[in-house]
């Protein structure tokens, strides 16, 4: 077995000591290979390319003619300052540079730079020009001339950098050091003599999805690339790897973008036609209790790709879609996108992400974290270890176009060839990923993530949905939200055929959750998780109470200030969905019942549950309901559901709760 390892060593990624300023603005050029790739304002800020690529970029500079004996590039920096030395990152081809100019703040011209230009046996490096001393004026820009048919080939110009330092800039890469010996294992029991793609492990880290090239089990005379799947072994290896066959694989290319946490949705590249033919899109399928549903194509507002390839991802709230497509608005090639569900079903038109996660190169296989503020993804954009490197970034806020700058894998992931599609279960643990072999064939690896390398941890909540009076499965949609917003979150389907659900939970907030069908009344749940500080998982099953019989439903997500009556903002979903129950069946009365704990005076506890229990009827009242279908009692500590015993006891016994009374029309 290839097992590929790394030792990181802290020095590797030490950040500069000096204070560096990378060039801000483009004051003028002699040519361009293209208004976005190759441009001059790729040169701009620091380097992107250097070290590590290996050929032309398009994140740098490359002048329009390759045999030209006069090129140029003028930037300018945001602050002016006076410097020891100046930094050119020479991408391609080294050496073209003969003559650098800078100009002060009066616009003077000062050369400090001439050579005679001679090819050099590397193909790119960082020329650092050192002054005798501090420069008496402050540099405001920088020229730099290239000779282009003295070093034969193209020439090009990553970055422009300028320093009051005598300590060398270097080109770096933007990895976490000091992560000490990391081990990538090829996963023996998927990869096979054909290329293994695309691997999307299960949230809850049980099943391994992947697709498969040219693989003689695979469907259609021309065995395209198909979907298959594996189960992993309580040892942690996993099963023989199996077809996913129809109506999920067909004659086409088909690949598998991510699936849901319950495990019951899957999303799929392109759009499946009735013919079985293909086009470019993004598609959706369920689990069903015959299997696979054909998958349908989602209605995205104004969707194109004008690239060849395109890449998808599907949140775990099943709210977020991530587009990895090339558009009018893209900085070069591919781009990622997003797209938000509507209410109507449909998605809103992609947004891009911006600069601080596109480049003028193509990005590849997105995946955001289970607690969807992590963004892992694929680049050549960016300064890495090889051809293509995974990369790290967390989103800042909502706008999705603010993130952090970008964070290298480094090399116990990033290996000197071409690596993508990261994918990584709700737990952390593990990243799977494919990289490129000695023999140029695409196997899966597997590893254990350092925990710098981790997203925020979150909750896996799992449980079975049933019929609170047969006690049997129900196929439903369980819904989440966030009682502190106000506002719901996302949704899973359960299994329709153990009625099994699952939802994913991220930490930092107080989550209520229900099911809901038709003719059912809902019994929701509510879990804090305000205060998490590593992944776990929890148990809880869903009841769904007939209508006819519901007796004594407890309103869980209900919320007083303690040892008052006044209602928490964050009860408002729950009582929205009493008032909108009541609205929906106008013959319908309750009965609502107030409970306290032990602690305290008995008499006290029992005029608070009278208390508590009114002020969830004055809230139906002020939303439009009749008060003559509302009676409130209150019981005080006299009606126990389980003994005061703890604390998670008493909360349980302090609860407001309605009976149903269903009036003859």
């Amino acid at each position: 077995m290839i097992v590929r390892y790394c030792v990181v060593m802290l020095l590797c990624g030490i950040t500069y000591a000096q204070v560096v300023q990378w060039a801000s603005e483009v004051i003028d050029f002699s040519s361009q290979m293209d208004i976005k790739q190759f441009s001059a304002k790729q040169a701009l800020g620091e380097p992107n390319s250097l070290p590590q690529q290996d050929g032309l970029s398009p994140c740098a500079w490359l002048p329009s003619s390759k045999d030209s004996e006069e090129e140029y590039l003028w930037v300018g920096f945001k602050k002016p300052m006076r410097i020891r030395q100046i930094a050119i990152a020479e991408n391609c081809n080294p050496s073209a540079v003969y003559l650098v100019e800078v100009f002060d703040t009066e616009n003077k011209k000062h050369v400090v730079y001439r050579a005679i230009p001679e090819k050099l046996p590397v193909k790119g490096r960082m020329l650092n020009i050192f002054l005798p001393s501090l420069t008496p004026y402050k540099v405001k820009s920088v020229r730099v001339w290239l000779d282009c048919k003295a070093v034969k080939g193209w020439n090009q110009i990553d970055a422009i950098g300028i320093s009051p330092s005598t300590d060398t800039i270097k080109a770096q890469i933007n990895f976490i050091p000091g992560l000490g010996l990391v081990f990538a294992e090829p996963l023996e029991a998927i990869n096979s003599p054909y290329d293994e793609l695309g691997p999307v492990i299960s949230f809850d880290g049980e099943v391994l999805y992947f697709t498969r090239n040219n693989h003689p089990e695979n469907m259609g005379p021309k065995k395209k690339q198909d979907i298959w799947y594996a189960k992993r072994k309580p040892d942690g290896s996993f099963e023989p790897p199996k077809n996913l066959g129809p109506p999920i694989n067909n004659e086409g290319h088909n690949y598998i973008c991510s699936i849901t946490p319950d495990g019951n949705t899957m999303l799929l590249a392109n759009i499946y036609l009735p013919n079985g033919e293909m086009k470019k899109g993004v598609s959706l399928s369920h689990r069903t209790e015959k299997g696979w549903s054909f998958p349908k194509p989602l209605k995205i507002k104004n969707f194109y790709n004008k690239h060849k390839f395109g890449e998808y991802f599907l949140s775990a709230s099943g709210r977020i879609l991530l587009l990895c497509i090339e558009r009018d608005d893209s900085y070069g090639s591919k781009d990622i996108y997003v797209s938000f569900l509507q209410e109507n079903g449909t998605w809103s038109e992609p947004k891009n992400l911006g600069p601080i996660v596109n480049t003028a190169h193509k990005e590849i296989s997105p995946f955001l974290a289970a607690d969807e503020r992590t963004l892992y993804y694929s680049t050549a954009g960016l300064s890495g270890f090889g051809r293509s490197d995974m990369f790290m970034t967390r989103r800042l806020d909502d706008t999705w176009t603010n993130w952090t700058k970008p964070i290298n894998l480094g090399p116990m992931i990033n290996s000197k060839g071409w690596d993508a599609y990261y994918s990584i279960p709700a737990s952390g643990e593990y990243a799977y990923f494919v990289t490129q072999t000695e023999h140029n064939r695409s196997d899966i690896f597997r590893i254990k993530l350092p925990p710098e390398l981790r997203p925020q941890p979150v909750c896996i909540v799992e449980g079975i949905v049933k019929d609170s009076v047969s006690q049997k499965p129900l196929s439903v949609k369980v819904y989440y939200e966030s009682l502190t917003q106000g506002k719901q979150l996302g949704y899973a389907y359960s299994n329709p055929e153990d009625g099994r659900y699952k939802i994913i939970l991220p930490a930092g907030d107080l989550y209520g959750f229900l099911a809901v069908k038709e003719g059912y009344v809902s019994v929701s749940q509510f879990l804090d998780l305000r205060n998490l500080k590593k992944f776990k998982t929890i148990h809880q099953d869903l009841s769904l109470i007939p209508i006819e019989k519901a007796k004594r439903v407890r309103l869980n997500n209900i919320f007083f200030e303690s040892g008052k009556a006044e209602l928490k903002m964050e009860s408002t979903a729950e009582l929205q969905r009493l008032v909108a129950l009541l609205k929906k069946y106008p013959n319908y009365r309750i009965l609502l019942e107030g409970h306290t704990d032990d602690v305290g005076d008995e008499d006290y506890n029992m005029d608070l549950s009278i208390r508590r229990a009114k002020a969830v009827r004055d809230y139906l009242v002020k939303h439009g309901i009749d008060p003559s279908r509302i009676t409130y009692k209150g019981y005080g500590e006299t009606r126990p559901l389980v003994p005061n015993d703890s604390e998670a006891h008493r909360a349980i016994n302090r609860r407001v709760e309605y009976t149903v009374i269903i009036e003859e029309e």
